[in-house]
């Protein structure tokens, strides 16, 4: 269903006459690259977004993912950059993928640590103290949280 609430997200975009302005989608090979580099097996919603669109942004709102630089991406919205530079300040898990950052602080993950039977992680926000200081389930998989 997360694919679906995906493509159901974007459809609702377009008919607003939303622009959507997105990357170069990733391949197969890439979504392997990244998720052995991050040590975790992305969900299906969010790889397919990886693949249509790389990166997305729209109304001020970037997703992060798969950029030109791949994985030596060293700055914002690359998927890799962002979650292996919030690993090493301590702001989340080496099982959560940093996908997007709220202009208000937190940080909204993917926590590979609690893949469901049909491959989904949940979507949590972060607090900007990091998860010591707090962390919300805000979804069940990262389509329900697009969409």
């Amino acid at each position: 269903m997360s694919i679906e609430d995906c493509e159901k997200a974007i459809g609702l975009l377009k008919d607003r006459s939303i622009d959507i302005f997105s990357g170069t989608g990733a391949t197969d090979a890439d979504i392997v690259a990244i998720e052995a580099r991050l040590g975790v097996r992305l969900p299906p919603s969010y790889k397919a977004m990886l693949t249509q669109f790389g990166t997305l942004s729209f109304e001020g709102i970037e997703v992060y993912g798969w950029t030109r630089s791949g994985l030596d991406g060293k700055s914002i919205p690359n998927v890799v950059f962002a979650t292996e530079d919030d690993r090493k300040r301590g702001l989340i898990s080496d099982q959560m993928v940093n996908f997007m950052v709220a202009g208000y602080g937190p940080t909204f993950v993917l926590d590979c640590a609690e893949i469901s039977a049909d491959g989904e992680a949940p979507v949590y926000e972060i607090s900007a103290g990091g998860i010591k200081r707090d962390r919300d389930r805000l979804a069940d998989t990262f389509g329900a949280f697009f969409l």
